[in-house]
């Protein structure tokens, strides 16, 4: 928290977190730290990847699958918001690759979910695209 109130000094108009495939406690940590400090998004990647931070394995298999992570989340944030908490735009990312996932991401964590996030796929897509073209 001191970090985010050292950004602000610094004339951060917007501060943003992004988790990797984290433990239910530390999930739980990082959603309540990113309330009290008011950060403006928090984006929760689960174990398959997904914004391309990590494109090893250990992203792929380690940590939490995405329905379960995000499930997490859900049940966090909620708790937050029936008490009153403020709590973050929160995005999700792990493994989203089709239209339709995207749909299931943001209802798993609505009203709390505002985006998906997503690397991976477009840019595998762009990449054979560009290549087609070239070829």
């Amino acid at each position: 928290m001191s970090r985010v109130k050292e950004l602000r000094d610094y004339g951060a108009k917007h501060v943003f977190l992004k988790t990797g495939a984290y433990r239910p406690s530390d999930l739980a940590r990082a959603v309540k730290f990113s309330s009290k400090a008011e950060i403006d998004l928090l984006t929760v990647d689960a174990a398959g990847g997904g914004t391309g931070m990590s494109p090893w394995r250990m992203m792929n298999e380690w940590g939490m699958p995405p329905v379960e992570l995000h499930s997490l989340l859900y049940t966090y944030a909620k708790k937050l918001s029936d008490n009153g908490e403020y709590i973050p735009a929160l995005a999700l990312a792990g493994g989203f690759t089709f239209e339709d996932q995207i749909f299931k991401g943001l209802a798993i964590g609505a009203p709390f979910v505002k985006l998906i996030g997503m690397a991976r796929s477009p840019i595998a897509a762009a990449a054979l695209s560009v290549a087609a073209t070239i070829a």
